[in-house]
């Protein structure tokens, strides 16, 4: 990723069936097919995306291409979580990314006039995104944030919807403070007692709404920054493994290979190669 690996958007083809591997990405996922088909497999789910289906993949979710058929031509999209970071985006536009019920699907159908409003603010993110011009970012982001207004307009029930007054509220506040604070010795235990909660009840809210346990969500941001500092420096793995918030080195050892099926060095060592940008599978 680009622009300080906070946001990627390309567009390709292909013509020949294809296999990706089991993985998942250190920023949040888009896919936009604009013809032929491909099917995905995310968290257990099986999909097969069609022209006019966009997919919403989050940064925690392991995923594969399963096959596709000639002339799978797509825009795909990974955008980090500091994206965000704007006053354009609330929690109900971020949800699409952030939380997933059990009655989350990853897939959204579009109509031809929203897809082509859709594929309209693609064409103009990938043309930003090739520029060199001030204020690159916050365009990009105005187009991001419009293009999943868009989206909701069309299909609000594919959104959760955020309420300052339920419990999706402590979980919002969870999260933000994961997101903010992984590195630190933080656990279930101890978050539940700074926002005043019972254990057994932010577990399983976080996991009715995130979808994963609180343990996987803590592990996959570790490993995901784990995973941006190899590739982006030449700091020592036992420093990555104390800025990623494990004291013990082995136990990160332990976590990454079994999260990754490699180590870090080896990670390193094929982040850093020319190939390791290729996202053609996608």
């Amino acid at each position: 990723m680009s622009l300080h690996n906070n946001f990627y958007i390309a567009y390709n083809e292909s013509t020949q069936t294809q296999f990706g591997p089991v993985h998942n990405h250190t920023a949040n996922e888009i896919i936009f097919v604009i013809d032929g088909e491909a099917d995905f497999l995310i968290n257990n789910h099986r999909y097969t995306l069609r022209k006019n289906s966009i997919v919403f993949i989050s940064s925690f979710e392991k995923h594969e291409l399963m096959t596709s058929k000639a002339t799978y031509k797509r825009y795909y999209l990974l955008v980090d979580d500091i994206i965000f970071n704007s006053y354009l985006f609330d929690n109900t536009l971020m949800s699409i990314f952030n939380y997933r019920p059990k009655t989350f699907c990853h897939v959204i159908e579009l109509n031809d006039e929203t897809a082509n409003k859709v594929h309209y603010n693609l064409r103009n993110m990938h043309a930003e995104y090739q520029k060199e011009e001030k204020y690159k970012l916050t365009r990009l982001q105005s187009l991001l944030c419009e293009t999943l207004i868009l989206l909701y307009r069309f299909k609000s029930v594919a959104f959760y919807e955020y309420n300052e007054n339920n419990y999706l509220s402590l979980i919002a506040k969870v999260q933000n403070y994961l997101n903010d604070n992984f590195c630190n010795n933080i656990s279930l235990q101890s978050v539940a007692k700074l926002f005043y909660t019972n254990m057994s009840y932010l577990s399983q809210k976080f996991k009715e709404i995130i979808g994963c346990s609180f343990t996987s969500y803590l592990t996959n941001l570790r490993i995901s920054q784990a995973k941006y500092l190899l590739s982006t420096t030449t700091l020592p793995v036992s420093q990555i493994a104390q800025d990623c918030g494990y004291n013990d080195q082995s136990n990160f050892m332990h976590k990454f290979k079994k999260e990754t099926g490699m180590t870090p060095l080896t990670y390193r060592t094929k982040s850093t190669l020319p190939s390791s940008t290729n996202d053609s599978s996608y």
